[in-house]
């Protein structure tokens, strides 16, 4: 049979390369696992080490390494000289299902904390204004409700950790007011008068970035847009191809919430701790 190239990204190798042992992905492909594990230590994919999967076979606890980006665009095109003339049975769903996966992941809830909370029905005067904003405004596109401006208190956190965040500002304001302390709306942050000393305080959801894995409608779009640039450019309409030039249908980021509540005290700690975490 004539060898046919396979084509795959880095990620892609990746996926394949932990959903079942290196002899049985070569042989799948029709070449040597020496050959294959080459492969993947030229391109820098970084696969399961000696003794993984009789580990997780045996039911003992596993590690798998995190994928990490390149930049360079020729270790991230690999082609395999397979025997097969196409991928065998499975293999194109550990592809599909990997990648649908990732992209999933972006419309989870924010990671569970161990936190509990009540819902604020009458919220304490003096988070009142952020309660009404964080409850009543439009989420932007990662999802996330602001209270900052005049008169709150400078919140900014995904709409579904909003009403832990009422529920923990209306119990910090109301403890502070039985000791005889105000909280007080500072627009960006809060703010506590403690004798002739000022403190700040801010009140964030921690986060992070992940690559963006486009769908399918998007990378159909994607396509769209660079065919019509190209047209632009054949026809010397430089207006449109400057308009239409690296036009992107998707983020390369997407921004993930976690859940997890950060207070975090500005430029007052004397040796002390400034930022606590719940989680």
């Amino acid at each position: 049979m004539t060898a046919k190239p396979r084509i795959f990204t880095r990620r892609e190798l990746y996926d394949l390369i932990w959903s079942m042992p290196i002899s049985k992905l070569a042989t799948d492909f029709g070449i040597s696992d020496r050959g294959l594990a080459k492969i993947c230590e030229r391109h820098r994919v970084t696969g399961p080490t000696r003794g993984y999967w009789a580990k997780l076979a045996a039911g003992k606890k596993v590690k798998q390494s995190i994928f990490r980006e390149v930049d360079d665009p020729v270790l991230n095109r690999i082609i395999i000289n397979s025997s097969l003339a196409q991928l065998p049975d499975g293999m194109e769903e550990v592809l599909k299902a990997a990648k649908a996966e990732r992209i999933a992941r972006r419309t989870l809830q924010p990671e569970e904390t161990s936190a509990s909370f009540e819902i604020v029905e009458q919220p304490h005067k003096a988070i009142a204004a952020t309660a009404r904003s964080l409850r009543g405004s439009k989420p932007n596109g990662w999802g996330v409700v602001s209270a900052v401006g005049e008169g709150m208190c400078g919140i900014a956190v995904h709409q579904r950790t909003a009403e832990r965040v009422v529920s923990f500002l209306h119990q910090l304001a109301s403890k502070l007011q039985e000791r005889g302390f105000q909280l007080i709306p500072e627009g960006q942050r809060m703010a506590l008068v403690v004798g002739p000393d000022k403190i700040a305080f801010t009140v964030t959801e921690r986060s992070r970035g992940e690559k963006h894995e486009p769908t399918d409608d998007e990378l159909e779009l994607q396509a769209k847009y660079d065919q019509q640039a190209d047209r632009a450019r054949r026809r010397d309409d430089w207006s449109a191809y400057t308009s239409l030039f690296g036009k992107k249908a998707y983020p390369e980021i997407d921004i993930v919430y976690s859940g997890q509540l950060v207070f975090s005290v500005e430029g007052y700690s004397h040796g002390l701790r400034r930022t606590f975490a719940d989680g």
